[in-house]
């Protein structure tokens, strides 16, 4: 257990180190020019531009992050990519937490329930960018394809949970993670 646990730390780290600085200025910067940007009365028709622009700039910045290192490791690829979004996720509510004070702004609590929300939304995004392992019997352009795929299903779910996260829109998320679990389970071989 200690032994995955470190390999799991390591491939974080060395994600987090091989992505640099430059994305992680350009979302802080993105986040400051929305706090700018939005005008405080909008927040009583539904407009929260900083959250709004959260989630683009976190999704940018987790490709960056998922796509930094090119040898994907064949211990704990997805298990290292969902502590990675985990990371990117907490740290965008800590952000938008930190920017956003006001009078109709969230709480802490509201801020770690988007979190999750961008988790379950984007997870399988980074569970199918996860296998690539596959890429020889499958062929690259299907697991391309698939990755693309996931990408979109992904900025659907994710605009529903943005929008109203309500009962349908978390059944979509979850059969969505479901079926980049499936895609990503090694295949049995007897």
């Amino acid at each position: 257990m200690q032994r995955q646990l470190r390999i799991l730390r390591l491939l974080t780290i060395a994600r987090l180190r091989s992505a640099g600085w430059a994305p992680w200025l350009l979302l802080f910067g993105w986040l400051a020019i929305a706090r700018v940007q939005e005008p405080r009365m909008l927040r009583r028709f539904g407009v929260h531009l900083i959250d709004d622009a959260s989630w683009a700039g976190g999704l940018a910045v987790l490709l960056v992050v998922l796509l930094a290192v090119r040898r994907r490791p064949l211990r704990a690829a997805v298990l290292t990519n969902l502590v990675t979004l985990a990371a990117v996720s907490l740290l965008l509510a800590a952000a938008t937490w930190l920017i956003d004070r006001g009078a109709w702004s969230m709480g802490v609590g509201a801020r770690l329930l988007e979190a999750g929300a961008f988790v379950v939304a984007f997870g399988p995004l980074a569970i199918t960018l996860s296998a690539g392992g596959h890429e020889a019997s499958r062929g690259r352009w299907v697991g391309t394809l698939v990755v693309l795929a996931s990408l979109v299903a992904c900025s659907m779910v994710a605009v529903a949970l943005r929008s109203s996260p309500t009962g349908p829109a978390w059944l979509a998320a979850t059969l969505n993670l479901a079926a980049a679990s499936c895609w990503a389970a090694r295949p049995i071989t007897p």
